[in-house]
């Protein structure tokens, strides 16, 4: 009977508050891990990569990461180290597909 307040209806000062529902660790997913890495870029590529991210709505770094990924898997030196963590082919800018080995 000490947690009564004088006002009725009133919730006590140390009454804890819903907590919101979150997945059980077990049920989330991992996130690819992230490595930080520093480039020097020319002026005009950053300046075309910040106005092609805000037109997109995306953020840099992934779409960064997106396009030197969809060129490294393509057409970079040692593709056939990483063919199995790649998808069979992938789609190039002219339209056709770049086929992994």
């Amino acid at each position: 009977m000490a947690d009564l307040s004088s006002e009725a209806g009133r919730i006590p000062a140390r009454a804890a508050g819903r907590k919101a529902a979150r997945p059980q660790e077990s049920a989330r997913q991992p996130a690819e891990k992230t490595t930080r890495i520093q480039l020097h870029l020319g002026e005009q590529t950053v300046k075309r990569l910040r106005v092609h991210c805000a037109l997109a709505a995306r953020n840099e770094s992934k779409e960064a990461n997106r396009m030197l990924l969809r060129f490294l898997t393509g057409e970079g030196w040692g593709r056939e180290l990483f063919a199995e963590k790649t998808p069979d082919s992938i789609p190039t800018p002219e339209g056709s597909a770049a086929q992994v080995p």
